[in-house]
């Protein structure tokens, strides 16, 4: 639907967006939509916690013994994960907006990691209320635990490796259907044959495109939705005119 906002109408895919939008707007915080840049590519779409427990749990005492630090009374601290985060604007925006929240001592957020250290006094607010606060402008936090994180890592590992052993395994395997040709001499190998490698060698490169080459084409796509031009844009454009022009050789 379509809303003003900043003194222009604005397409909202729903109305939970258009109320993040007006929370921004109203806290002061226009220049987000000046600083912000294009979404960062990772490895295909991110990886959102889950099973996460409702967040008056994190207001639970004997909970909070494993994640959150009492250095006095008056003061709690605690180590959260930025999730649903896209860009430094995003960042830049939730460090902001948790600074003004009641009660909140002190927010440290480390860009590269996406780690807040945050500090608040429990008599004037929870938890719960700073990280449902987050959850207003569109993004996610919670406690920091060291072993979901390295299962996050791992998982990012594992696709990478994947993605490696397919563009291994297609550039070989190709390679073997057209080391013949080079070899052999003119009329050496049947024309049948010779077209059989083509063929084959084309079946096998069509992994190593959509699925190892996938992050460069996405990343490309998020960078052109924005109307920029990131590094993985040259990259799709040479691995993608390669792929073009030997299927048309093919054909």
């Amino acid at each position: 639907h379509v809303a003003s906002v900043l003194d222009a109408l604005r397409e909202f895919c729903c109305a939970g967006c258009e109320a993040v939008a007006r929370t921004i707007v109203a806290s002061g915080f226009e220049q987000y939509y000046e600083t912000r840049n294009a979404p960062q590519p990772g490895d295909g779409a991110a990886v959102l916690p889950q099973d996460l427990p409702p967040l008056e749990i994190y207001d639970d005492p004997e909970a909070q013994r494993q994640f959150v630090a009492a250095p006095d009374a008056a003061r709690r601290e605690v180590s959260l994960i930025l999730d649903r985060i896209r860009c430094s604007a995003c960042l830049w925006l939730s460090e902001q907006w948790l600074r003004r929240q009641p009660g909140v001592l002190r927010v440290d957020i480390n860009y590269a990691t996406h780690r807040a250290q945050l500090a608040w006094d429990p008599a004037q607010t929870r938890l719960s209320q700073i990280l449902e606060a987050v959850r207003a402008i569109g993004y996610d936090a919670y406690p920091y635990e060291p072993r979901r994180q390295d299962d996050i890592a791992r998982r990012a590992r594992r696709r990478a490796a994947w993605r490696l052993f397919v563009a291994g395994f297609g550039a070989t395997q190709v390679m073997m259907y057209a080391f013949p040709a080079y070899l052999s001499g003119d009329g050496a190998l049947a024309p049948q044959t010779e077209q059989l490698m083509r063929w084959a060698s084309l079946v096998l490169t069509l992994p190593v495109i959509f699925f190892s080459s996938g992050p460069f084409f996405a990343g490309a796509w998020q960078s052109l939705k924005q109307r920029s031009v990131s590094l993985d844009a040259p990259i799709a454009l040479g691995i993608a005119a390669g792929f073009v022009a030997s299927l048309w050789a093919t054909l």
